[in-house]
């Protein structure tokens, strides 16, 4: 399946003014793709139409949220959120999402186009 993954921006530039491009990746069959839990990412494009492989439409992802053990220096114990909204905002302004700024790749319109159903 393919992926669009958004690198974090540096912290030295001013956050309203970088534009930051999305790249894509494929992650083959059988494989799995590891990031950390603040990677922004969208994708799961469907190159498989339905009547090609019956039973198996498009390319299925899993998330899966992992909490990594206590910290050694609070003792605090990890966790996760009750619910994930995968809905992405600015750090320092919550009202403006991240799509502002994170564009997709300049490559998405030709994938679109040729490859994803």
């Amino acid at each position: 399946m393919f992926l669009q993954i958004w690198p974090t921006a540096s912290t030295n530039l001013s956050i309203d003014e970088k534009i930051i491009e999305g790249e894509i990746i494929f992650i083959p069959y059988k494989k799995i793709l590891i990031v950390p839990a603040t990677t922004i990412h969208g994708g799961g494009f469907r190159t498989t139409t339905f009547a090609e492989e019956p039973g198996r439409c498009g390319n299925l992802r899993f998330h899966l949220y992992i909490a990594t053990s206590a910290s050694a220096t609070t003792g605090k114990c990890a966790t996760l959120p009750a619910h994930q909204t995968n809905k992405y905002t600015e750090p320092h302004d919550k009202t403006k999402e991240l799509s502002r700024r994170y564009v997709d790749s300049k490559h998405m319109q030709v994938l679109l186009q040729n490859l994803f159903v």
